[in-house]
């Protein structure tokens, strides 16, 4: 069992991914709303069927305040709370690969290189201060494009066709937000065009699980964790 899951999630190193990844990257990870990851063209290596490799140094990471200020306002959460990207973006790693529904963004394959196979394990979602951030996360997802990225090369001349795109697009987030919130018991928290993404079909995906948490238990305890209470004004889109 412990094998079968290494080879679906990585192996011992980024080269026994089962892709190819372009070493150019599409997106820089310092572009708008990349939160530190870089986005990648992908091929299978056995088929050469396409996919979407998202990669973060985790160095760059842990010295990248998790919001840059734009205004004195913004300032708080860089200088004085000294918060990161490399929570934010651990979380997502973690969270991502656990997702799965034909709306959530599929993850095919991820790895951190820093915890490569079970002879060193990972610290897990509950641990995250406690994760090694010296190496590289890689998420190879389904072929997809960020949403702004999309939205910008449509077509100005096909207004009709590209308002019933969108709001089939609207429809799919839907979907996710109502498996989410009713089946997973989950909350986004941070819902916003950066955290979708378009597949060549036309299908949107939801992504960007930075904040994501539970919305109750069984238990007493119920709410935000306190990662979403920590992190929500600095990840969370200005406006």
């Amino acid at each position: 069992m412990s094998s079968w899951l290494g080879s679906l999630w990585g192996g011992s190193s980024s080269s026994s991914l089962p892709y190819n990844i372009e070493p150019t990257a599409a997106i820089s990870s310092q572009a708008f709303g990349q939160h530190g990851w870089a986005v990648h063209n992908a091929t299978k290596k056995t088929d050469g069927s396409e996919a979407t490799a998202f990669q973060a140094n985790k160095a760059e990471l842990a010295k990248t305040p998790a919001r840059r200020p734009a205004s004195i306002a913004d300032a708080r959460y860089t200088s004085s709370s000294g918060l990161t990207q490399l929570i934010p973006a651990l979380h997502h790693y973690h969270r991502i690969k656990r997702l799965i529904h034909p709306r959530i963004l599929r993850a095919h394959a991820t790895i951190d290189t820093d915890y490569p196979d079970e002879s060193k394990p990972s610290p897990g979602l509950d641990n995250l201060e406690k994760s090694a951030a010296t190496g590289t996360l890689i998420i190879v997802t389904e072929k997809s494009t960020p949403l702004n990225d999309w939205l910008e090369n449509l077509n100005p001349h096909t207004s009709q066709a590209n308002a019933a795109a969108i709001s089939w697009g609207v429809y799919n987030i839907v979907e996710a937000l109502t498996f989410l919130h009713t089946q997973a018991k989950l909350a986004h928290g941070m819902l916003c065009p950066e955290a979708v993404f378009v597949t060549p079909s036309g299908d949107f995906k939801l992504g960007g699980f930075d904040l994501i948490t539970p919305v109750g238990s069984d238990g007493a305890q119920t709410g935000p964790t306190p990662h979403f209470r920590q992190y929500e004004g600095a990840v969370c889109p200005a406006e």
